[in-house]
């Protein structure tokens, strides 16, 4: 991390002109980079889930928490079915890995948040249908944004 006129520099480059954004060894552009490299990595199986899987990754900002993010359905343990809904199932479990918080740069890695807790699991019946009302649900209460 180097400074220069009130600036600082992550070690990728990225300035930022509030020392907060850097003590914890974390970027916000790193953690975007980072998330944009991974995208050929994975996939939900449906290009539109993909697509604003992708949107909230690109547009990560710390200040607004966590990006939306596919999570295998091996990284969830103690599965117990609550309901059925409109779209498909929901049910509890347990998330064994956590979810990707921030990119660490000193660490090269990611810092991961909620691992072992709880959470809520919405199982889609079928995403090969046109899940568009879905995907604005999800976006407009969890993100507060528009991905659409």
């Amino acid at each position: 991390m180097s400074q220069e006129k009130g600036i600082f520099y992550c070690p990728a480059g990225h300035s930022y002109n509030n020392y907060s954004h850097l003590f914890h060894s974390r970027c916000n552009s790193c953690t975007n980079e980072n998330f944009s490299r991974e995208f050929g990595t994975w996939s939900s199986g449906n290009v539109e889930i993909d697509k604003a899987i992708q949107k909230s990754q690109k547009n990560h900002q710390e200040y607004y928490g966590n990006s939306l993010q596919w999570i295998p359905y091996n990284n969830f343990r103690d599965i117990k079915h609550i309901a059925d809904g409109g779209y498909g199932s929901v049910c509890s479990a347990i998330l064994k890995n956590g979810i990707k918080k921030d990119w660490d740069f000193n660490k090269q890695d990611w810092e991961y948040s909620y691992v072992g807790s709880k959470v809520a699991l919405k199982e889609i019946n079928d995403s090969r249908h046109d899940i568009s009302k879905f995907l604005r649900e999800v976006c407009y209460f969890y993100l507060d944004y528009k991905l659409f």
